[in-house]
């Protein structure tokens, strides 16, 4: 019975609940509720314990006074499922901590052997939608172009006004997509009304989401995975209006706007 002990416990049971359970197995006709301490080994407080706890796992029942072991078949794929939410959940929060401690920590490794401050560089923004606020700043303060990178744009009713707005003011506005179907097109059907230029990327997923504004400020996105999948992964958004920054996202922007199709 040993080695089906390990294998309970990879399913969650404790050393006491494994021994228990497999002592029950033993026992076809089981034993009465208050005797049961006996074939559990233990003191009759603790038996109280185990055998709740079985009971919720579904390992044993109570049947006219007497406590039976459960077929394995009635308890084992519950419990597998059980632990593979536990262990997502686990992994979910290992990964939050690693990029948590990748975006606190690493500016400041580089900071004591750069001399350069994160801040210099960059300013964080807390979420999406301090993300959509800042975009909606800088889009209103634009005089000459706005230059988006999005995937569905689907946070354009955020941004509608101010951009019917820098299009009064003769503001020259580019909009690279990498999705176009049913769920958007009345949205590009409104950017092209507002004699925005519009385009596809050749590509279905692009990881760079992002906004520019005069060459001057910019807000940004990099996806680390992709949006359909399980846990998708972004690093954080940021302002900048750091020339090396503007430039790099500039460029990529004209690569793929020369390479994309127009709508």
């Amino acid at each position: 019975m040993r080695e089906f002990k390990e294998l309970l416990l990879k399913l969650g049971f404790t050393e006491e609940e494994a021994k228990s359970y497999l002592n029950l197995v033993e026992k076809a006709d089981g034993e009465v509720v208050e005797r049961v301490y006996e074939v559990f080994e233990v003191s009759e407080d603790e038996a109280r314990d185990i055998l709740a706890s079985l009971v919720r796992k579904g390992a044993v029942f109570v049947e006219h006074n007497r406590v039976k072991a459960a077929a394995p078949r009635d308890f084992v794929y519950k419990l597998l499922e059980n632990r593979k939410r536990e262990l997502e959940k686990a992994f979910g929060e290992v990964d939050r901590a690693a990029t948590e401690l990748l975006r606190g920590l690493e500016p400041i490794y580089w900071e004591k052997r750069l001399g350069i401050k994160a801040e210099d560089l960059l300013e964080p923004l807390e979420d999406l939608k301090a993300m959509e606020l800042r975009t909606t700043q800088i889009i209103n303060r634009a005089m000459k172009e706005v230059r988006i990178l999005a995937g569905r744009f689907d946070w354009y009713p955020r941004v509608r006004e101010v951009l019917f707005a820098a299009h009064d003011r003769k503001v020259s506005i580019k909009v690279l997509l990498s999705t176009i179907n049913d769920a958007n097109q009345a949205i590009v059907k409104e950017l092209k009304d507002m004699k925005a230029e519009v385009k596809k990327l050749p590509d279905e997923w692009y990881p760079i989401r992002g906004t520019l504004c005069d060459g001057k400020e910019l807000v940004f996105l990099i996806w680390a995975t992709k949006k359909d999948v399980k846990l998708p992964i972004y690093y954080r958004p940021s302002y900048t209006k750091n020339e090396g920054l503007i430039s790099i996202f500039m460029d990529a922007f004209e690569k793929k706007w020369h390479e994309s199709t127009p709508v």
